[in-house]
């Protein structure tokens, strides 16, 4: 479903987790020179999609608050 968004250049997984019936994706989206970033639940029933709910961020959108300085650019 993804792949088919007309202005998406590229998606790239960066990590996906399993448990049970729950899969949780982290992607990021380029679309031109913006970039988005989006974590998804997904909820499986026999195999397929019963529920997804997804949060998305773009890339400096939001400037950060200043308390949260000491906690940038940390390795992962």
């Amino acid at each position: 479903m993804n792949r088919a968004f007309p202005d998406w250049d590229h998606i790239a997984i960066d990590r996906i987790v399993a448990k049970g019936k729950l899969v949780v994706s982290e992607i990021i989206v380029t679309a031109g020179t913006r970039v988005f970033r989006a974590a998804s639940l997904f909820e499986m029933s026999t195999g397929k999609l019963r529920h997804a709910t997804e949060y998305w961020v773009e890339e400096g959108s939001e400037k950060p608050p200043a308390w949260r300085a000491p906690f940038a650019d940390r390795p992962r």
